[in-house]
């Protein structure tokens, strides 16, 4: 008898379940293989990946927050944590990676001896993790947005400790051990911009900014195109955390397309959601010579 095909967010779950454990394993490889190999570059990468690895659990925690039911308490559940643990990991890991570059200045003054043919080693077995990892995610990655960006950030660990690996072969080649401080500086300011910006979307969501990729008067032009819709004012757009973005505003309709305002609000619902990813819509109708009614979808 043929099984029915698993549920996307089952599958996802399952996926994200495999992703963390290979990346904390990849991380835990490269960390003490860092320390085992003397190179600050494999240290770095180690950074990196643990990044991702919060990134991982932050999708984890997002799916599973998401089926959870609200509360009286709570009336969005709590989605919201997701934004909390990753501006907490945004401002730890910049730190690190700050102490990281003062290190890797330190050693490119001081050159600290690195074993060459033990880092190859390492970071050609973590190389390999990273792209089988990245082969588990690449067939879902086009159907959800979580396994996508884990897809991203597994492809972006490979080619740092792709670039670890070239480093110890030129260490093995060269005999300077200078060259690993200046990879392990150059892995530091991509965890600082990694860093930066998870912290900037993170501020900009907890600020109740307009999310990532969606203008304001963009979506004031898709609904204005809406049949029926006269003006649009008191727009707001926000996010509740990385998957879930809010709406709220009041748009005037025409007399005649009042006793159609339900027609003409699905309409509106679907424009937004479809365009711009907006779930949770809050719409107050007005016209003149009508009482004002709210709509939430």
């Amino acid at each position: 008898m043929k099984q029915p095909h698993e549920h996307p967010i089952d599958e996802a779950h399952r996926l994200l379940k495999i992703g963390i454990l290979l990346t904390f394993f990849i991380y835990l490889l490269e960390f003490f293989g860092g320390l085992w190999t003397h190179s600050l570059a494999l240290l770095s990468d180690s950074w990196h990946i643990f990044i991702d690895l919060w990134g991982l659990l932050i999708s984890f925690f997002a799916i599973h927050v998401a089926q959870r039911p609200t509360n009286d308490r709570r009336t969005f559940g709590l989605h919201r944590m997701e934004v909390f643990a990753a501006t907490l990991n945004g401002l730890t890991v910049f730190l690190i990676a700050l102490g990281i570059l003062y290190a890797a200045w330190n050693r490119f003054q001081q050159p600290v001896e690195v074993h060459a043919r033990r880092l190859m080693g390492v970071a050609g077995i973590s190389l390999c993790f990273n792209l089988g990892a990245a082969a588990l995610f690449y067939r879902q990655s086009h159907q959800d947005m979580n396994i996508r960006g884990a897809f991203v950030h597994l492809m972006g660990d490979a080619l740092n400790t792709l670039a670890v690996f070239i480093a110890a072969f030129l260490i093995g080649w060269t005999h300077s051990p200078r060259i690993d401080p200046v990879v392990s500086g150059l892995i530091a300011l991509i965890v600082l911009w990694s860093a930066g910006r998870l912290l900037k979307d993170s501020l900009n969501t907890l600020l109740e900014g307009v999310p990532k990729g969606i203008k304001v008067p963009d979506v004031e032009a898709e609904i204005m195109r809406v049949k029926g819709v006269l003006s649009v004012h008191d727009l707001h757009v926000w996010s509740i955390c990385s998957h879930l973005n809010a709406l709220s505003g009041h748009v005037l309709l025409g007399a005649d397309e009042m006793p159609h305002q339900n027609r003409v609000l699905e309409r509106i619902g679907e424009t937004l959601k479809n365009r711009f990813g907006i779930a949770h819509t809050t719409i107050q109708v007005e016209s003149k010579g009508w009482t004002n009614a709210e709509h939430v979808f």
